[in-house]
């Protein structure tokens, strides 16, 4: 299965992004100042067949509650057409002071879909402007974007984001390992390949993917664990859906750990 970036990447996908951001546009007008790519398709293994669509959408102020109910409608539709989205937008002074878990406008995945649909059938909507929230993995989207994003849209990568602590990436990468080990049964590739990333960055900062997660680990960690590594590496890159030996998954997880 081929991987992909987001110069190289099929025409449906492409579409898909140029849909989502003329719709945008349509919606926001001068208040959007860009829309980011990161993740698989701006990192270079976009898999079309597994990988979601990551992105950023900055604006100069806060949404008003109809634009949210508008861009709803439309990442409803977009969504899974043919890949899912996962997608938050952020004011300008939402990332400036910085703070962690930083603020954040609105935001839309597939795990939403349910609730989204509800909220916009009986009026849940109308209350999405009255809570304010925060989500610690902003820290590291937002490095990710820094360091390796893609501006599809708007102003230049370097010129919108600000840095990010260093304790404040680690602090939302760990706490994504620990999602991920508690989700290894459904997703013991993920866990694997994300482990391999976070202690490539802990140990020579950095920013990788999990497929060059994958392979920097193969290079650098002890040969016990060169088996489960490389096969959640050949799964990530073509859907193998192979058999883990759970004790190794276990193993790796204990190792990963003492490194931290």
């Amino acid at each position: 299965m081929a991987q992909y970036a987001w110069a190289t990447c099929p025409n449906e996908i492409y579409a898909q992004v140029r849909d989502l951001l003329d719709g945008l546009r349509a919606i926001l007008g001068s208040t959007m100042q860009g829309l980011y790519l990161h993740g698989s398709l701006a990192l270079g293994c976009f898999n079309p067949d597994r990988s979601d669509i990551d992105l950023l959408v900055i604006t100069h102020g806060p949404m008003t509650i109809h634009e949210k109910f508008v861009a709803a409608e439309l990442l409803l539709n977009l969504s899974s057409r043919p890949r899912p989205l996962e997608i938050s937008f952020l004011t300008r002074k939402q990332m400036s002071p910085w703070r962690h878990p930083a603020p954040y406008d609105f935001h839309f995945g597939e795990d939403h879909r349910t609730r989204m649909v509800a909220d916009l059938a009986d009026d849940g909507w109308r209350a999405w402007n009255d809570v304010r929230r925060r989500d610690p993995d902003l820290a590291a989207h937002l490095t990710v974007v820094r360091a390796r994003g893609i501006c599809v849209f708007g102003q230049p990568v370097a010129d919108t984001f600000p840095h990010v602590p260093h304790a404040d990436y680690v602090d939302a990468i760990l706490d994504d390992l620990s999602w991920s080990q508690a989700h290894l049964e459904t997703n013991a590739t993920y866990a694997i390949l994300n482990a391999c990333r976070i202690l490539g960055y802990l140990a020579d900062g950095g920013i990788r993917s999990k497929d060059e997660g994958g392979v920097w680990a193969l290079d650098h960690l002890p040969a016990d664990h060169a088996a489960t590594i490389a096969l959640a590496l050949d799964d990530y890159r073509t859907n193998a859906n192979p058999s883990f030996d759970p004790s190794q998954i276990e193993t790796f997880m204990a190792f990963v750990k003492t490194r931290i």
